[in-house]
């Protein structure tokens, strides 16, 4: 561990001593908010405003934008590919179908999105607990007789 201090230009441990320490912050350009183009916020804001219109595109657009992402945390939350397939499918068509409905001053539209699908997912889940039951496994009860 002493051989990582020595080789910093300004020894960490001189920093923390010095009663005085405020830190230094170095600002590197990051092409995302060079580039001129729009935010991703206020495009996924677009789509869904085009999504409320019911533009088949906009929602082909933001499919594609977000469909790792929210398949992930569909999958890690109900466990089995096939069943978070599906929900993924349930969870655009809720988008497709509540887009009138979302509010920018709520929340960012990924995590409007991700909300969505985490309750589907959690639905899925609770849905599979109790398919699990089959009435012929359950034992009958004894008659009173």
């Amino acid at each position: 561990m002493g051989e990582k201090w020595g080789r910093l230009p300004i020894s960490l441990r001189e920093i923390g001593r010095r009663p005085h320490f405020s830190p230094i912050f170095i600002v590197l350009p990051c092409p995302r908010f060079m580039s001129k183009e729009k935010p991703v916020e206020q495009d996924d804001a677009e789509l869904i405003r085009r999504l409320a219109a019911k533009d088949d595109r906009a929602l082909d657009a933001f499919y594609e934008r977000h469909k790792r992402l929210a398949f992930s945390l569909v999958f890690r939350i109900v466990g089995n590919r096939e069943d978070a397939e599906d929900v993924l499918v349930d969870v655009f068509w809720q988008v497709w179908q509540q887009a009138a409905r979302y509010d920018m001053a709520r929340g960012k539209p990924v995590a409007w999105l991700l909300t969505i699908a985490r309750t589907r997912a959690i639905d899925c889940v609770r849905s599979s607990h109790r398919r699990t039951y089959n009435i012929e496994d359950v034992p009958e009860k004894a008659s009173a007789g």
